[in-house]
Parts: C-alpha cells; structure tokens; sequence
C-alpha cells in the first residue's frame, strides 16, 4: 500500500499516543482530587485577571455605558 498505509500508521499512532496522554492526565486529577489535596498552583505560578477594555474614539466610558452594552442583543461581551 505504499505511502497511504505509512500515512495509516502515522495517524493511527498519533491517535494512539493522545488517547495514553489524556487518559493519564484524566487518571491524575481523579486520584489527586481523591486521595491528595486536589490540583493546585504552585508558589511560583502567575496570577492573571480579565479585563474589559473599552474604548470609544477617546471619549470616556462611564459604568451606564458599560450596562448599555451588556444589556445589547449586539454585545460582544461573552459570559463566561
């Protein structure tokens, strides 16, 4: 079969290997959470927020503004 059957493989094979990661990475947060303290951070781990950035050529944005568009059908916010 030539170069279709090396492709077969190919694929077989990085399919293969994704299903062994997550399977242990499925299998470790079970059996942290189970019979450890769970998953946590370390200390030197970064903190990250969100923040929504607004701007409206250069005019100031006030909290009503931000209901308005929350409120929208339009908005490009997104829950999360």
């Amino acid at each position: 079969y030539g170069a279709a059957g090396l492709i077969v493989l190919l694929l077989l094979w990085v399919s293969y290997s994704s299903l062994i990661l997550f399977y242990g990475a499925e299998f470790i947060k079970v059996y942290s959470l189970r019979y450890g303290n769970g998953i946590a951070p370390s200390s030197k781990s970064l903190k990250y927020r969100e923040e929504l950035i607004i701007t409206d050529k250069g005019e100031e944005v006030t909290d009503t503004d931000l209901e308005q568009l929350i409120k929208s059908e339009e908005s490009p916010i997104v829950d999360r």
